[in-house]
């Protein structure tokens, strides 16, 4: 088969890692069967025609690989801050001066490896309790109940102890 009418897989450059560390990142590359239809260049564009991949021989060469950078480094995550008892309010008690938490644990920075807290920097771990205040508490109100009747019984030992008559009273 003459140079023209040979039909080739064009392959184009890597490209970057698609994450900046740890594993599970990609690097892709285009990869596409030609064939060149002219004397002219071969890689001026004109000169090619876009083929099929079953139009190509051998093996399609690889339009990805895995690449692995530096292990990503240490750094705090939160989570939101608790809300109590699945109520809509974080502070807890729901009214007056109180208190909000939330978790924090150190990880990798893509979040994917729990780390022990000694990896990450201690002076810049964010706080995991705060003060907070939902609304002012309404004003405290009297209650009251229905009088008690005082029975007999309840005074006997009173007046064996005492000595005194409360009957008159």
């Amino acid at each position: 088969m003459s140079n023209l009418l040979q039909r080739r897989w064009s392959v184009g450059q890597w490209s970057g890692c698609s994450k900046t560390c740890g594993t599970g990142g990609l690097r892709t590359r285009r990869v596409v069967c030609l064939q060149h239809v002219s004397e002219r260049d071969p890689r001026d564009s004109d000169a090619r025609l876009l083929l099929d991949d079953a139009e190509c021989q051998g093996q399609r060469p690889a339009t990805e690989r895995e690449c692995r950078l530096k292990d990503c480094p240490a750094e705090w995550h939160t989570f939101e801050w608790t809300k109590s008892m699945n109520l809509l309010h974080q502070c807890v008690p729901s009214c007056g001066p109180g208190e909000r938490r939330r978790r924090v644990f150190c990880m990798t920075s893509d979040a994917r490896h729990y780390l022990e807290e000694r990896r990450c920097r201690t002076q810049d771990k964010p706080v995991t309790r705060q003060a907070c205040r939902n609304r002012d508490c309404p004003p405290p109100k009297w209650r009251h109940g229905e009088w008690s009747q005082v029975q007999p019984l309840y005074l006997t030992p009173c007046l064996r102890s005492t000595g005194l008559d409360l009957t008159s009273v």
